[in-house]
């Protein structure tokens, strides 16, 4: 749900829809909406934005932040790292900050010198096995948002200094008093935490400005803004997810069944036995499933023919979710569904990354699926619901 910088909530929601914070771990600033925004609809919301002042920000002091990120909920998310994380991405992070006094300072001379890393949205993916992170600032050397936001939060993180990649929209086209906001505005930005002042915005990208840190008037929420959905590709618009699922089994898909309007919805335990023996027995329903005879679109047919069985499954994957978003949820309703998050990323690789797999990775990419399929489909039959 679009809200100006941290949200406070939202109102208005149109007829059919409810808002709420989203519930995550770690724990999540995002508010999220179910139901669809029909085009022309119209929702109101209220956020926050920090306040502070550069001289504010630098007054923190590097002891007073290491108190402060010694708390559990700042410790246990915001400054943990993967293992994968290079000793000379972390070299990097120590030169780059030593002559800065605070880490206020130290976030500006990541940031800086991130913003002189060429932007480019035509890079191949990073090679298997290799740390992105590391591929991007020292192999690459050019690269888009994610990279750049990437890049300095593990920067940060590695300094002790708490951080988080925030996603959302940049704000680039404005009619009037009201700004449009398209597929194409998509960005994601860094956010580091000071104690007093809580998240603070730095933009490493370098295709948009410099953020500026001049006092605010005052320290209460912004004034609500009224957001109109701009249609995708699809020429719908589309809400993000509610509130925080009743049980982990219901994940974020409750509800999802014959009252969701789906055609698919009434398919009987008939039409699935028919599938499920197909695909066991070699039929053309087998042949159907495989995915790896073009193998750059084994991932894509993969997702989608996981899609068409989701809706047979009655839990499909709901407008807003993200594919690791919908695995992890549908791993949570079918502790069985083993395959399905690696499904996902090789999903993401192929569509966001560019990624062309290989024969060898297809047939594995086939060979996942075909298990899935499986194991899903003796689910249904088996009485799981």
């Amino acid at each position: 749900l679009l809200t100006p910088n941290l949200p406070a909530g939202a109102s208005d929601a149109p007829a059919g829809t409810s808002a709420d914070y989203l519930s995550a771990t770690p724990p999540s600033d995002a508010v999220q909406l179910r139901g669809r925004v029909a085009r022309g609809a119209t929702y109101r919301t209220v956020g926050y934005s920090s306040g502070a002042s550069s001289a504010q920000l630098r007054a923190v002091t590097w002891g007073e932040l290491a108190r402060a990120a010694a708390a559990p909920w700042l410790r246990n998310y915001y400054l943990r790292l993967p293992d994968t994380v290079s000793a000379r991405t972390r070299l990097l992070a120590r030169q780059l900050v030593q002559r800065a006094p605070t880490p206020f300072d130290a976030a500006l001379a990541i940031e800086s010198y991130l913003r002189t890393i060429p932007y480019d949205l035509n890079i191949p993916a990073p090679p298997a096995g290799q740390d992105p992170v590391d591929w991007f600032l020292f192999v690459e050397q050019r690269g888009f948002c994610d990279y750049d936001a990437s890049a300095m939060a593990v920067m940060l993180r590695s300094l002790g200094i708490p951080a988080r990649v925030a996603v959302g929209y940049a704000l680039n086209e404005k009619q009037g008093d009201t700004y449009i906001i398209r597929e194409k505005d998509a960005h994601a930005w860094v956010e580091a935490y000071f104690p007093g002042y809580g998240w603070v915005t730095f933009n490493p990208t370098p295709s948009l400005p410099e953020l500026s840190y001049t006092p605010a008037p005052s320290q209460t929420p912004l004034p609500g803004q009224t957001a109109t959905p701009t249609p995708g590709p699809n020429d719908s618009a589309t809400a993000t997810p509610t509130r925080a699922p009743r049980d982990a089994g219901q994940a974020d898909n409750a509800g999802a069944g014959p009252s969701n309007g789906t055609p698919w919805a009434g398919l009987t335990v008939l039409g699935l036995l028919v599938i499920g023996l197909g695909m066991v027995a070699g039929t053309a329903a087998f042949r159907w499933a495989r995915v790896d005879r073009v193998p750059e679109r084994a991932a894509v047919l993969a997702w989608e023919r996981l899609q068409w069985l989701s809706v047979v499954l009655r839990f499909p994957r709901r407008p807003w979710q993200t594919p690791r978003e919908y695995a992890r949820a549908l791993r949570r309703r079918i502790p069985d569904a083993r395959g399905v998050e690696e499904l996902a990323d090789r999903y993401a690789e192929a569509s966001y990354g560019r990624r062309r797999h290989d024969p060898a990775q297809a047939r594995r990419i086939s060979r996942t699926w075909l298990r899935l399929a499986r194991r899903l489909i003796f689910w249904r039959l088996g009485g799981g619901r």
